[in-house]
């Protein structure tokens, strides 16, 4: 599931599980069939692959971010350490990040 922050929320059902079942592998076979869904990631860097944007919406833009959620847990990884089992429900949002400068 994709939630775009702005009402458009978009669902895929009954993915395939690529060879290797990360979430980052899961969502390039995804992108690379041909239903709209696209995506754009950086280098690997010290905590792995960075999704970067979904459709139209980039990190940073209006202070919102994508998170995402397996299984309505919050992703502690990156997109390429995340694995996957067959069944799991993944939920991108594309949230406000809200730092509370006051707490230390």
């Amino acid at each position: 599931m994709l939630d775009f922050g702005d009402g458009v929320v978009r669902t895929w059902n009954d993915v395939e599980l690529p060879a290797k079942p990360t979430l980052f592998e899961t969502m390039k076979t995804l992108s690379e069939s041909g239903n709209g869904f696209v995506f754009k990631y950086g280098q690997p860097g010290q905590y792995g692959i960075m999704i970067e944007e979904i459709g139209d919406k980039k990190n940073g833009d209006n202070g919102k971010y994508w998170l995402f959620w397996v299984n309505n847990r919050m992703g502690e990884k990156a997109a390429d350490a995340t694995a996957l089992a067959s069944g799991d429900v993944i939920e991108w949002k594309f949230v406000n990040l809200k730092l509370d400068s006051a707490k230390p």
